[in-house]
């Protein structure tokens, strides 16, 4: 009984360190689940994918399958058997063997009191063929009992999809732009309204004074107000603590007089790191501003080559996974032309796309919340 407990601590212990690890790291996106032609219902723990594995409730897609699930609390491993097939899943170890006498190591979390295995390995083991479709997303386990497309199951469960969906918590995503604004904002603010997108817009203060109309309109049309100095170069806005303050009081004041706003959100020239020590953040700090860079890096800076499908792969796979991403663009041609499949892929993906707001908690290289 005392070896049991042990195991027993030992197992919550390792899944709880693993379950955190990878929040900290990433973060789960739903992911519907259909067998064959029916969507396979999960009425607690959800599907979810991470870093590109789907997981599942392992108790519900085996019933759901037929097949017959026992779980052995003394040697704490879950048997799954349908036909002459079968697998045994050993929850410590982390194994799954076969009934062909395979076993292989795999990765195992508890969500909701349900084990979560990957569905892949599952449905395979079972003589099931595996297919994604983006849309939804979702997963289909099919045989030769399946009589519709992957397109057909989605439209059949599309409005049960969306429902699903809905009950989880929020996606957000803080699209930004740097360096404007210039001759392109105006193209990127229509996009934003075609798509009922909102942005914050990090501005240079010479930008601000060249480009009045368009800072009128971001206020206008609600979009993030935000500052990011003057020069743009960091001997002169590093020079000092109180200089770097100095651009933003400067920018802040350009701001001003032409929206009657002022803003307490910046992003310093280059990013935070290495520039941004204590001493010149605790000046910010005491001049009542808030710190921002990105969790995403679009590279859409890198030069006058950069091509417009490189900045959607680049926002596509970095945001994969976030559940509140703080995506780093600029006012250039090429991120006008990627705009409209990024906000696409973003909405599609479940994320709403909001202003960053002065009363948030900052999100910095430094991870300075001030």
């Amino acid at each position: 009984m005392r070896k049991m407990l042990l195991l027993l601590v030992l197992f919550v212990t390792m899944t709880c360190f693993w379950t955190m690890e990878a929040s900290a790291q990433i973060q789960a996106e739903y992911i519907a689940v259909a067998l064959n032609d029916q969507l396979v219902a999960f009425p607690d723990a959800t599907p979810e994918v991470i870093k590109g594995v789907t997981y599942l409730p392992v108790r519900f897609f085996a019933e759901a399958a037929g097949a017959k699930v026992d779980y052995d609390a003394g040697n704490e491993t879950v048997q799954i058997r349908s036909g002459d097939k079968s697998v045994l899943i050993n929850i410590p170890q982390k194994t799954i063997t076969t009934s062909r006498g395979v076993t292989s190591s795999f990765h195992v979390f508890i969500k909701k009191n349900r084990l979560m295995v990957p569905f892949r390995l599952i449905a395979e083991t079972f003589g099931y063929e595996v297919s994604y479709t983006g849309q939804g997303p979702l997963a289909r386990a099919k045989d030769s009992g399946a009589q519709l497309s992957d397109e057909q199951v989605y439209v059949r469960y599309q409005h049960l999809i969306a429902a699903e969906r809905a009950k989880l918590p929020d996606k957000i995503a803080y699209v930004t732009f740097d360096d404007g604004p210039n001759q392109y904002t105006a193209q990127i603010l229509d996009t934003l309204a075609r798509y009922e997108a909102k942005a914050t817009f990090f501005m240079l203060k010479g930008q601000i004074e060249n480009y009045p109309e368009q800072v009128k309109r971001m206020a206008r049309e609600g979009q993030g107000l935000a500052l990011h100095g003057v020069t743009h170069n960091a001997r002169l806005a590093y020079a000092s603590p109180q200089a770097l303050v100095n651009e933003m009081e400067a920018c802040n004041a350009a701001l001003t007089r032409i929206t009657g706003i002022r803003t307490n959100m910046v992003r310093v020239p280059y990013g935070s790191k290495p520039y941004m020590t204590t001493a010149y953040r605790d000046r910010l700090v005491e001049a009542g501003y808030r710190m921002w860079d990105w969790t995403v890096d679009s590279y859409d800076s890198r030069g006058t080559n950069v091509h417009a499908d490189d900045i959607v792969r680049e926002v596509r796979e970095q945001t994969r996974g976030q559940v509140e991403p703080v995506i780093l663009l600029h006012d250039s041609q090429a991120t006008l032309q990627a705009l409209p499949r990024i906000l696409q892929h973003l909405t599609q993906s479940g994320y709403d796309l909001r202003p960053l707001q002065g009363n948030m908690k900052p999100h910095n290289f430094w991870n300075d919340r001030r």
